[in-house]
């Protein structure tokens, strides 16, 4: 006997569930890397120190693997997967504000603009660092060049002009580099300490406001469903108070009334003679008499008199 197939309930799923986003070991190690440098330098390492500046060769070389990786890494990691946008972080923003959720294979159009701002000030950053502090080999320099430095300091010293505006030439390059690396710095722990915060805050702002909104258009909805239901109980009197009048001016009987509106609920004179037990030639007699008082001529003429009555009756 043939084994049949088991369905499974995702087989018949309108919408496939969606796939969660999930960063490969290179990205996590490059984030961890970038964010545990920037913690040494800001509070383990000297600034101008061998340590400081070999922690920042480090986060150099770690940014690069970033950067690298993001053209040639994973769809989730490269750059295509969150271009910077502010029509698209403003859009993420209202959409936050409904309460629509959206599935990002990478970084959201918000957290994307955050990325690219903290990067180019790091850049800054390191490319301002390695102009102060040289190539690598000259981070713990010899004794040689220690040498070599207390000589240039000694002829300095004898009052050579040319030198010495080439000195303070120098010496203006190195401040000018010292103020971007500072200000770059400042801006570093601003964007990741304070912007970040911020953007959270705008993002929680935004949820909440969400809420807010769709806890008081559900308040509208249930408002509005109750005055639905008190026009349709409004309307329900109505019809009754009509057809109970109109069965007095009809001057129907008893048993003509209860036909009559066995009649207007749309039962036929079979389905009536059976729900009241009684035989269909006494029905179709009683139809007739009601048909005749109402001054119509079938079921459908009286269904049409009772609600043109109920169209045309005053408020």
């Amino acid at each position: 006997m043939p084994h049949a197939h088991q369905f499974e309930a995702e087989e018949f799923s309108l919408d496939p569930a969606p796939s969660r986003r999930s960063w490969d070991p290179v990205v996590k190690i490059t984030h961890w890397a970038i964010v545990t440098a920037i913690i040494a330098n800001a509070l383990v390492t000297e600034e101008g120190s061998g340590a400081h500046i070999w922690v920042g060769y480090a986060l150099a070389a770690v940014f690069a693997l970033r950067l690298l990786w993001g053209l040639i890494g994973p769809a989730e990691a490269r750059f295509s997967a969150f271009p910077p946008s502010l029509r698209r972080a403003l859009g993420h923003l209202r959409d936050i504000r409904v309460g629509r959720k959206e599935i990002h294979r990478s970084h959201n159009p918000l957290g994307a603009l955050m990325v690219y701002a903290i990067w180019c000030v790091l850049g800054v950053v390191i490319a301002s660092g390695i102009a102060m502090a040289g190539p690598p080999s000259g981070a713990f320099p010899g004794p040689a060049e220690q040498a070599g430095e207390v000589s240039r300091h000694l002829i300095a010293g004898q009052g050579d002009d040319e030198e010495e505006d080439e000195g303070k030439g120098a010496e203006g390059s190195e401040s000018m580099w010292e103020e971007a690396h500072e200000t770059s710095v400042n801006l570093l722990y601003i964007l990741i300490a304070r912007m970040h915060l911020l953007v959270e805050s705008c993002a929680t702002a935004a949820l909440l406001a969400g809420v807010v909104f769709g806890t008081l258009q559900l308040r509208w909805l249930v408002v509005r469903a109750r005055l639905d239901e008190a026009a349709v109980a409004t309307a329900r009197g109505a019809m009754s108070d009509l057809v109970r009048q109109r069965f007095l001016d009809w001057q129907l009987t008893g048993a003509e009334a209860d036909v009559a509106l066995f009649a207007l609920k749309g039962f036929d004179a079979a389905e009536i003679a059976r729900l009241r037990g009684a035989a269909s030639g006494t029905i179709r007699a009683q139809l007739a008499s009601i048909y005749a008082k109402a001054g119509v001529h079938s079921q459908v003429g009286l269904m049409a008199t009772m609600v043109e009555d109920l169209v045309e009756a005053p408020n």
